[in-house]
């Protein structure tokens, strides 16, 4: 892209967003990544004087309230994090497009592959055994977290769920799967 072209404007707004909770920043690199299905995905480096290079992410998603909004999933990330879920730090969140355009989500970037024919690929049996054995140590941790510092809603959860997947444009049977089995099986709130 050309220099004061949407990229570099992108990366002063993100300064700016970063400024209060790293101090004077620089946002270099910024380069957007593939393989996000709801949300836009860049990585970049920012770097301050004090504190050095620091790789980042950054989420945006659409305004609209289709998927969770950007500010709930920092909660529910922070919540999974305290738990001991392997999931990256949350700098900030934003559900308001202001600085950004869209709302959006700033974290620590954690290194590794996340297109699942790549990693299908990589892994021999036993890769996909210990992969199997993360997963369940993660969904463990996950479901040990405390959702009270979640703004959750009241309304109920499997049938909000139902209908955010059922307005969506397209799905995957692990998903209809897990409902179906949900509702068979309905757990306490």
């Amino acid at each position: 892209m050309k220099p004061g072209g949407p990229a570099d404007q992108l990366a002063d707004r993100l300064a700016d967003v970063l400024t209060p909770v790293l101090g004077p920043v620089t946002v270099e690199g910024l380069r957007a990544l593939t393989g996000g299905a709801s949300r836009v995905t860049w990585a970049f480096d920012a770097v301050t004087d004090t504190r050095g290079r620091r790789s980042l992410i950054l989420r945006t998603g659409p305004i609209e309230e289709l998927y969770a909004s950007m500010e709930l999933e920092a909660q529910a990330q922070r919540a999974a994090g305290q738990a001991g879920a392997p999931v990256p730090n949350v700098l900030v969140a934003d559900n308001s497009p202001a600085a950004l355009g869209n709302p959006y989500l700033i974290c620590d970037l954690i290194d590794g592959e996340t297109v699942v024919r790549r990693i299908e690929r990589q892994l021999d049996a036993a890769g996909r055994e210990q992969l199997l054995g993360q997963c369940a140590r993660a969904l463990g941790a996950i479901h040990r977290g405390d959702p009270a510092g979640v703004a959750l809603s009241a309304e109920d959860q499997l049938s909000a769920c139902r209908a955010q997947l059922d307005a969506m444009p397209d799905t995957t049977a692990a998903f209809e799967w897990a409902f179906r089995r949900l509702a068979a099986d309905r757990p306490p709130p």
